[in-house]
């Protein structure tokens, strides 16, 4: 888990309209997490924390969702992952 400290960058264009409840609870979420305030997101990793089991492995970067090094972050795990 990859945490962007700086936030979850902007709204993605022309997303197409939620047609179940479930995909439009998905979206509202996606919508309240580009908004977050500096807060809302130490809230949001407070709780996330809280909820992951302690095999998961979290990194925090001060970083946001779109900087070169947050994919750069994501990307080099991913491949330690996969080894």
């Amino acid at each position: 888990m990859v945490i962007p400290m700086k936030g979850f960058g902007d709204r993605p264009k022309n997303l197409p309209v939620p047609k179940t409840d479930a995909a439009r609870k998905l979206a509202a979420f996606r919508e309240a997490l580009m908004k977050l305030t500096p807060e809302g997101l130490a809230a949001f990793r407070k709780n996330l924390l809280k909820h992951l089991e302690p095999r998961i492995r979290v990194v925090e970067l001060d970083a946001g969702f779109n900087d070169q090094v947050y994919i750069d972050t994501v990307l080099r795990l991913f491949d330690e992952m996969r080894k």
